[in-house]
């Protein structure tokens, strides 16, 4: 147990430390969507496209994943969980096993709105993620 459990002004700075590199953390975050499922999804041709115009691509796991074993990052896969924020807890027995909040808490939930995508990605963090000296110099979005 910490000794300074309750003490506000070290609470606020740890809040705002994981609060930053959180928002670092998204936007050094690259994925590659797919929408699971055994058919087309209409719904998703006309959020995901403004005009008549797209490729559709059909694939499988396992093509997937022997694709990636030759990119220069480490590939992660990951099946959004789907939960409303307010409500449900991140924690699931079988589909996120872990009680506690830690790196890829963040990157596999999605608010219960979004739950039609059916999304499994593939991702990768940039190696800006660590570098301090690279987001000191880069301006944040509010």
């Amino acid at each position: 147990m910490c000794r300074n459990e309750n003490d506000p002004e070290k609470a606020q700075k740890a809040v705002k430390e994981m609060s930053d590199f959180f928002r670092r953390k998204k936007r050094s975050t690259v994925g590659n969507c797919w929408h699971v499922n055994n058919n087309e999804s209409d719904a998703m041709w006309r959020i995901y496209l403004k005009v008549n115009e797209g490729t559709a691509i059909q694939s499988n796991i396992n093509r997937i994943s022997t694709a990636s074993e030759i990119a220069p990052e480490p590939i992660y896969a990951r099946k959004f969980r789907y939960i409303n924020y307010f409500t449900d807890v991140f924690h699931h027995p079988v589909e996120y096993s872990f009680h506690t909040l830690n790196i890829i808490t963040t990157d596999i939930h999605k608010r219960l709105e979004f739950r039609d995508e059916a999304d499994f990605d593939y991702f990768f963090w940039g190696d800006a993620i660590l570098n301090e000296y690279f987001w000191k110099s880069q301006e944040y979005r509010k």
